[in-house]
């Protein structure tokens, strides 16, 4: 009998610990999100370090206004590379030998300017590559969504794009300012784009097989599907960090569709990439970046009036999942410089300052508007470095977690090499708690056994507690009748001389002949065990003297009855071969064989004091 449990823990602290590292933190709060997304490059060669846990200012080799990606190794922290969707550096803050000429993110009078015009994630099963994703601008006279691949081990091991895999359209669509990654349910990213002037999210699976070119799209409806509305022209995109909320901006810098600019939200799937209950909760406000707090309760929105060029602060409470109750929550907080660009990095959200050598910071955003720590000018970064509208954007990778799994299971005993115990699941780095290391063991002997593997996202824990199933049983006599002890057993087999007795298949046997008898039991595991032998050597088949007195059977082969003759009242019982009664006679004269079918039978002969004389085989013709 085998039974599973998922997620239980087996192995007391060591596997606590593992698990801590799962799901039960939102991806955006886990220590390797940290590491990965701890140097910005952003603005006028602008860039902060936040390993030490205070952000420290240094100088980047970056040029934009907005539209920016820097990725860090998630295990260290250590600076990778850095780009704004149109060139690329790396860790020294040198272009790379094939980073420029990027397709996305084109830049407008000298400085790339879409809002979220690049996007990095890891080729997945590949360590050390990366995708790298663009947008072009939406004023530009271009389209569509383009990638190449970043592989760290070219030049040297400073990395480059890979000459083969550089500027791959992957949609040809018009599409709007925003794009993010979203870090799925099944080892895998989703790479979030909106059709322009159309109600389509299109989310793109990134998995271990690449990017899949065919997009899932959402047609979210309602609002969506104002003629003029253009949902995240020059605007962006925002996920809730439990990844069950998204948010689309709409901002106009002339303000000539403000009726059709403001904020949407719907409810995200991280499993099938889908959006769905699409709500318009802002109206009548150009707004260009919207985040939501790290306990996913209040969304702050970065807008402008009508026909003002600075932007407002505000803060939403998108605790209930109502319009009207959402927009009716609106909070100031502070008026800022222009398209300020709202970034949550670990428990804190950053805000650009458009052309200022600082950037903003919201220290407590969990909280009510009131005091939720709005902080002007609290990061400064390096001389004649400047922040202008965006901040790098997030780089994600699979969420990975450990699955504890608890098997019970068996071996019989005698079986040849004990019981063959496999991992439930596919991966690699095989650990027993035996020293093997490889993805199957044989255990011989009961106890529990684990084994901690992986693959490129999951970790395992496999447990089996193995018990050793002994079954015994001997053979009781009565006369010629052998019972099979002990039980229960589900299934009985006889033998004679090593051979299977056909039909003789229940606990007890009545023997036809002489030899050596065995039984083969079985539970109902399905372990058998076979018996010690008893042998007979007193059958006979005939005449038979009990005392000085001759038994005489006849006729045998019978037809309708067969007699028996003795001197002494005698119990006569008829069986087949099976050990069932068929007819009995108290006189001992005769049996009649009337309605039976030809065959063998066996005639047990009982004396007066219920003993035993002899079972004589009887063939009915």
């Amino acid at each position: 009998m085998i039974g599973k449990l998922l997620l239980r823990i087996c192995f007391g602290a060591l596997l606590v610990s593992i698990h801590l590292h799962g799901y039960s933190q939102y991806y955006n709060q886990r220590p390797d999100y940290l590491k990965a997304n701890s140097f910005w490059a952003f603005g006028t060669n602008a860039g902060l370090n936040f390993n030490s846990g205070v952000p420290t200012a240094f100088t980047s080799s970056v040029i934009g206004y907005e539209g920016f990606a820097t990725v860090a190794d998630p295990a260290t922290g250590d600076l990778l590379f850095y780009t704004n969707g149109h060139q690329c550096w790396n860790a020294t803050h040198q272009l790379m030998p094939n980073g420029s000429g990027l397709l996305g993110n084109v830049p407008l009078y000298g400085m790339t300017t879409t809002a979220q015009g690049a996007v990095v994630v890891p080729v997945i099963d590949s360590p050390g590559k990366y995708y790298l994703f663009s947008l072009p601008n939406s004023d530009a006279a271009s389209f569509g969504l383009y990638y190449s691949v970043v592989d760290m081990a070219l030049d040297n091991g400073n990395g480059d794009i890979d000459p083969t895999r550089k500027n791959i359209l992957l949609d040809t669509d018009t599409l709007t300012e925003g794009m993010i990654a979203i870090p799925g349910n099944n080892c895998d990213i989703w790479l979030m784009v909106h059709a322009y002037m159309k109600p389509e999210f299109k989310a793109y699976r990134i998995h271990a097989g690449g990017v899949d070119p065919v997009p899932v799209i959402s047609n979210t409806g309602g609002s969506f599907q104002e003629s003029t509305f253009r949902p995240g022209y020059l605007g962006t995109m925002a996920i809730s960090s439990d990844r069950n909320k998204i948010a689309i901006t709409s901002y106009l810098g002339d303000h000539s569709y403000i009726a059709h600019c403001g904020v949407w939200l719907g409810d995200f799937d991280a499993t099938t990439g889908q959006v769905s209950n699409a709500i318009k909760i802002i109206e009548q406000f150009a707004a260009f970046s919207a985040i939501f707090s790290p306990d996913n309760s209040k969304l702050y929105v970065n807008m402008a009036p009508l026909w003002e060029i600075y932007t407002d602060l505000y803060q939403y409470d998108v605790s209930v999942e109502d319009s009207a109750t959402i927009a009716n929550s609106r909070t100031f907080i502070a008026t800022l410089d222009y398209a300020n660009y709202l970034k949550l990095y670990n428990d804190t959200i950053y805000v650009s300052a458009f052309g200022k050598s600082h950037i903003h910071r919201i220290n407590q955003p969990n909280n009510p508007a009131a005091s939720c720590g709005f902080q002007t000018n609290a990061i400064a970064l390096e001389f004649l470095t400047f922040s202008q509208m965006g901040l790098p954007s997030d780089n994600v990778f699979p969420l990975s977690d450990t699955f504890y799994t608890h098997t019970d299971t068996f071996f019989c005993s005698g079986s040849s090499g004990g019981l063959i115990l496999n991992t439930l699941n596919d991966g690699n780095d095989f650990s027993w708690s035996t020293g093997a290391t490889t993805r199957t063991i044989s255990a011989d002997q009961p106890g529990d056994y684990w084994v901690i593997y992986r693959n490129s996202c999951f970790t395992y824990v496999d447990t089996f507690s193995v018990t050793q199933i002994t079954l015994f049983t001997q053979i009781d006599v009565s006369g010629y009748t052998l019972t099979a002890t002990g039980g229960p057993f589900v299934q009985y087999q006889w033998y004679r001389d090593n051979e299977r007795i056909d039909g003789a298949t229940t606990d007890s046997f009545v023997v036809d002949d002489n030899g050596n008898y065995t039984v083969e039991v079985t539970d109902i595991n399905g372990c058998s065990f076979m018996s010690a032998v008893y042998r007979v050597n007193n059958y006979s088949v005939g005449h038979y003297h009990a005392g000085s007195r001759m038994i005489r059977i006849y006729p045998n082969p019978a037809g309708d009855f067969i007699r028996v003759e003795h001197s002494d009242v005698l119990t006569v019982t008829l069986s087949d071969l099976q050990g069932r009664n068929l007819r009995t006679s108290n006189t001992g004269v005769e049996i009649s064989l009337k309605g039976l079918s030809k065959g063998i039978y066996l005639l047990r002969i009982m004396d007066q004091q219920g003993q035993w004389i002899r079972t004589e085989k009887i063939i009915k013709q």
